[in-house]
């Protein structure tokens, strides 16, 4: 059992904020996995992790970065995600961050796509 009067009287704010995070993210996870598999003409791939045992499986779409989404076995990110599973893999990535790649400026999981808006200008004759 955690004694949360003691976390909160010793913690400091960015500990607190942290852990704030952590719990508001609705059921969400992150820490850090490595990249088992990356099929780029498709465009998916498998992190492991201590948290995800079996994979996590990874669209290109949930890599926050700007350009071409690429990873690269081997390669060390910083993984959210959840236990929804997809493809036969018990994990599912809600967003995957490479370190020291800044992230996209509109990340999907953050702002509405501008592919999915639409305009229309209409013109009366008179």
């Amino acid at each position: 059992m955690i004694d949360w009067r003691s976390v909160l009287r010793h913690a400091s704010v960015s500990t607190l904020w942290a852990l704030w995070e952590r719990l508001s993210q609705d059921g969400e996870m992150g820490e850090m996995g490595i990249v088992r598999e990356w099929h780029g003409e498709e465009g998916w791939g498998v992190i492991d992790s201590v948290d995800t045992p079996g994979g996590c499986w990874t669209h290109q779409s949930h890599l926050d970065m700007e350009g071409f989404r690429v990873l690269h076995p081997g390669q060390q990110v910083d993984l959210t995600f959840d236990a929804h599973g997809q493809d036969g893999f018990p994990y599912r990535a809600i967003r995957v961050q490479v370190p020291g790649v800044p992230p996209a400026k509109a990340f999907e999981g953050n702002n509405p796509s501008d592919a999915y808006g639409s305009h229309v200008t209409l013109h009366f004759d008179q």
